[in-house]
């Protein structure tokens, strides 16, 4: 009996198909559906490689699923949406700040905005890399940039 070696490559045109993850749930699903997608065999590989020692923990596959969401966001929306979908169903949320009263606790400054609103003064103009939070845990913050009323110039830091 012959058997072609695991890492063999495939010699058809067609995009890799992957094997459905060994752990279930609403991230593992979401993760398998983008490895799965043929957008990126890079991707796939970091995929299968979360799944090769057996059914990662929660943390693993939130983990994955932020990161692989950060990479293909903008050029594939749809992707990006089963990816925030699968985190949404197991609890994790997406932190934008756009219009909130900046909090160095809560965001991290990227730059700042000159505005001649005075009331607009320190209220995040807009969030540069989305924050997830998992329940009442902050994973990560995001990353903004800060209206600053009378400030000389756009896109410095505060």
């Amino acid at each position: 009996m012959s058997h072609a070696p695991s890492g063999a490559p495939e010699t058809s045109g067609a995009p890799p198909r992957r094997a459905a993850p060994a752990a279930s749930g609403p991230m593992a699903e979401a993760l398998a559906e983008v490895a799965g997608s043929g957008i990126s065999q890079a991707l796939a590989q970091q995929v299968e490689r979360l799944f090769a020692e057996g059914p990662p923990g929660r943390e693993a596959l939130v983990e994955a699923c932020i990161g692989c969401r950060d990479q293909i966001a903008e050029r594939h929306p749809r992707l990006a949406g089963t990816l925030l979908d699968g985190l949404n169903r197991a609890g994790v949320r997406e932190i934008v700040a756009d219009g909130q009263r900046f909090d160095p606790r809560a965001h991290e400054a990227f730059g700042t905005e000159p505005t001649e609103r005075p009331e607009l003064h320190d209220v995040v103009a807009e969030t540069v890399k989305r924050g997830y939070a998992d329940g009442d845990r902050v994973i990560r913050v995001p990353q903004v940039v800060v209206y600053r009323h009378g400030a000389p110039g756009a896109g410095t830091a505060p």
